[in-house]
């Protein structure tokens, strides 16, 4: 069994005797009613890379032993959780539990409150008991927490597997207003779904397929303007949609062609993502054409770029679109995975990512969204899991991991960042949106540069 001491060196276990002294091996003299009480209400609180433990005092205590154990998952129901800090105690609805004891914990001795184990891996799970050890010995062991270490923690969640109003069948795109609705495409029932800011249920738009003005054939992308309509990207009948925030139909335009045939700005092949400018100019990523087509908030055509390839400015499957408050214009580029950056006027400016599940390389990468600092989040699809740059593509963190528990993700689609800096992220396989917040120490980027232009 692995020790430590509270600096992190490793240190042999020990117990006090009734007179002061040590022996090894954990045994006490002292009788049983002698010994302290267990440390009560300890807490747990989440970091990037850290937890920090704490607990009550307990009356003459010299210091405390903490041991623990490490799983990979959990299951917590409900809707909603402290951002911060999980429940010290285990309940049928969060299974902290997996049974840690002074025989068949990790140990670090000689720690006191708070104490920060640091140096961990995000996304496991770690739970902990903490003992005291008095002149009379070491307690019994107190209840067992646990906590997972992360750059950023899963705050809310919404949704389940159906068809009824709030429930999904394959969310993929989604968009929020500057009143903090929530707008989900559930792409196979070929609706888009309303929610306010805490994920209660408001309105749908469409219902049957249908190539009618308010009806959709599977779609996709989503994005709000200043004025909060809404634009929908309506993928399989070619064309884009957009409603007023009442959901009532405003205008239309697209229909199908195909770029190797020369089509002309205005037709469509399969579009998906779409992102818009301070100045709800709507770039759309014309994804089997491997283009972005540019216009005005009402419809009209101002630009047009790329082609199918693999070099600067050409696309294998351009998915999502992202615009910060520059004008720059963000892509991911599927099945080259990486991310191109361009200018408002389509030219390359920078690229990174290549295929991987390292930091900064991509499994087709999907959506890809812009804060009001210019961090650039991409959902790394394949990899299952989220993806943090900077504006020049060096990387920050990343979080996520496949599974079906919260903060876990199947999967993930579309995603965007509120002004506050929460994420929301599409969780297609699990049928749910998640609502992520950042913990400390999440803004430090390495320095692993994007590849620039020549």
């Amino acid at each position: 069994m692995t020790r430590h001491d509270s600096d992190g060196h490793p240190r042999s276990r020990f117990a006090l005797t009734a007179d002061g002294s040590t022996q090894p091996g954990g045994g006490t003299t002292a009788e049983q009613s002698d010994l302290p009480r267990a440390p009560r209400n300890v807490t747990v609180k989440i970091g990037d890379g850290k937890l920090t433990l704490d607990w009550e005092p307990v009356p003459d205590a010299l210091f405390y032993n903490i041991y623990y154990k490490t799983t990979r998952g959990v299951t917590k129901e409900g809707k909603e959780f402290d951002r911060f800090q999980y429940d010290a105690v285990g309940t049928e609805r969060f299974k902290t539990k997996v049974g840690v004891t002074k025989e068949n914990g990790t140990l670090i001795d000689t720690a006191a409150p708070p104490y920060i184990h640091t140096d961990l891996a995000n996304g496991m799970c770690y739970h902990y008991v903490v003992t005291a050890v008095t002149k009379n010995g070491e307690s019994p062991e107190s209840e067992e927490v646990m906590g997972i270490p992360a750059s950023y923690v899963c705050v809310m969640h919404f949704g389940t597997e159906g068809y009824d109003d709030g429930e999904f069948k394959s969310p993929t795109g989604i968009a929020l207003d500057r009143e903090g609705h929530i707008y989900v495409a559930d792409t196979d029932t070929h609706t888009i779904q309303k929610f306010d800011r805490d994920g209660t249920f408001l309105m749908r738009l469409g219902d049957e397929p249908g190539d009618a003005e308010g009806q959709f054939y599977y779609p996709r992308g989503l994005a709000c303007t200043s004025q909060g309509d809404l634009i929908v990207i309506d993928a399989n009948n070619h064309r884009i949609q957009k409603f007023d925030k009442d959901g009532n139909f405003l205008t239309i335009w697209g229909k199908f062609g195909f770029a190797w045939k020369g089509a002309s700005q205005g037709v469509f092949d399969n579009p998906w993502g779409v992102g818009v400018d301070k100045d709800d100019n709507a770039y759309i990523a014309d994804t089997l054409n491997n283009r972005i087509q540019k216009y005005t908030a009402d419809g009209e055509p101002i630009l047009m770029w790329g082609k199918e390839g693999a070099f600067e400015g050409a696309f294998f499957y351009c998915r999502d679109v992202a615009v910060d408050f520059a004008g720059n214009v963000y892509v991911t580029d599927e099945i080259n995975n990486r991310v191109q950056k361009f200018d408002s006027r389509g030219n390359f400016l920078a690229k990174w990512g290549k295929e991987g599940n390292g930091p900064g390389q991509f499994n087709g990468p999907w959506g890809i969204a812009v804060d009001a600092l210019g961090n650039v989040y991409v959902t790394d699809t394949g990899n299952h899991r989220i993806q943090k740059f900077t504006s020049h593509g060096a990387f920050i963190c990343q979080w996520g991991n496949r599974g079906n528990t919260v903060g876990q993700v199947n999967f993930p689609y579309g995603i965007a960042v509120d002004r506050e800096g929460f994420v929301y992220v599409v969780d297609s396989g699990n049928a749910r949106v998640l609502k992520f917040a950042p913990v400390e120490g999440t803004q430090s980027p390495a320095q692993l540069p994007a590849e620039k232009g020549t």
